[in-house]
């Protein structure tokens, strides 16, 4: 019976596999709108921290 199963599982044509369902870029853009929303609704805290993150990263940035 294993030898069978197995000469079945050989004989099986190749399946196409994807490890997600949509394409990266889909992806990419569902995120930024929600974290763009995200930002949009709550500004007062937001936006700072949006600010810090710019600065934070413009800051290291110039190390290189």
């Amino acid at each position: 019976m294993k030898d069978k199963r197995i000469a079945e599982v050989a004989s099986a044509p190749p399946v196409d596999e994807k490890e997600y369902a949509t394409p990266v870029s889909f992806q990419v853009k569902e995120v930024m709108k929600r974290t763009n929303l995200s930002f949009w609704r709550t500004r007062i805290t937001g936006l700072p921290g949006c600010s810090i993150m710019l600065r934070s990263s413009l800051d290291l940035g110039s190390y290189n």
